[in-house]
């Protein structure tokens, strides 16, 4: 999943901005972010992300996707774990 922002201006229309091979650290990323939403005027917005999480000393890393939505008054984030097949696509929960 490519990293990227998508919202909704104030006017009703959609935007999209893939941000892929951003190396900024997270304080001046979520500043970037902050940025583009206001040069949209954005009433709502919500961003993705795959991040790997863990302690690699422990062996315990894991993919995750983070997803946050907000608007100006709400904001709600989400994580959870990335599940992949033996061909390394995402693949759903076993029954």
């Amino acid at each position: 999943m490519p990293r990227s922002i998508s919202g909704i201006s104030a006017d009703g229309k959609q935007f999209i901005d893939l941000i892929d091979g951003l190396t900024l650290p997270p304080l001046v990323r979520n500043k970037y972010l902050r940025y583009i939403l206001d040069e949209h005027h954005s009433a709502v917005y919500a961003y993705g992300v795959l991040a790997l999480r863990g302690d690699s000393d422990m062996g315990e890393i894991e993919e995750v996707l983070d997803v946050v939505a907000a608007n100006a008054e709400h904001y709600i984030m989400g994580h959870g774990k990335v599940i992949r097949g033996e061909n390394g696509n995402v693949s759903g929960p076993k029954p």
